[in-house]
């Protein structure tokens, strides 16, 4: 039935919590391409109870190209939780789990991708809002934001070396 009269009650509760601890890897001014380099890394220590993630959606700034990094995973302790094939046109990875994914105690959250080109180019993975990181609290199934403010969820800049070409005569 609708509420009705002058006089109603509140309740209150306390969420769950996540906040996450150093990011990594630091600055880097000669990252080798590769396959599986960390972009971001941090530990996610949740409180009071377990929360869910339903999305980690990460921001990729810099002078690479939407190409150069490739096979995007966000890995939560060992486990692949969702994984992205390349940025959006706003350089966003929207990472997405098939179901939302349980987070307890203090596990490792890291976003891995391939460098497949980009020479003497640079990126930084980065959050622009809180909200790009959706939480859940496991009793309450109401939405809350990491404790975290934006500059400690920001990642370090990572320089691609530039290639190099070798010619040689043929001695024949």
């Amino acid at each position: 039935s609708p509420i009705s009269g002058n006089l109603m009650s509140t309740a209150a509760a306390t969420l769950a919590t996540v906040s996450f601890g150093v990011v990594t890897p630091s600055a880097n001014s000669a990252l080798n391409p590769g396959l599986d380099i960390i972009g971001w890394q941090s530990t996610a220590t949740t409180g009071v109870r377990d929360s869910w993630l339903t999305r980690f959606a990460i921001n990729v700034t810099g002078s690479v190209a939407k190409t150069d990094l490739q096979n995007f995973r966000l890995i939560i302790g060992s486990t692949t939780v969702a994984t992205v094939a390349s940025m959006d046109d706003n350089g966003y990875v929207t990472f997405v789990p098939a179901t939302p994914f349980k987070m307890t105690g203090s596990p490792t959250v890291k976003v891995m991708v391939d460098v497949v080109g980009g020479a003497s180019k640079n990126f930084t993975l980065k959050f622009k809002s809180k909200t790009d990181v959706g939480l859940v609290d496991s009793q309450y199934n109401v939405g809350f934001l990491p404790s975290d403010t934006l500059s400690d969820l920001t990642g370090f800049q990572q320089t691609i070396i530039g290639g190099t070409m070798t010619v040689q005569k043929d001695s024949t």
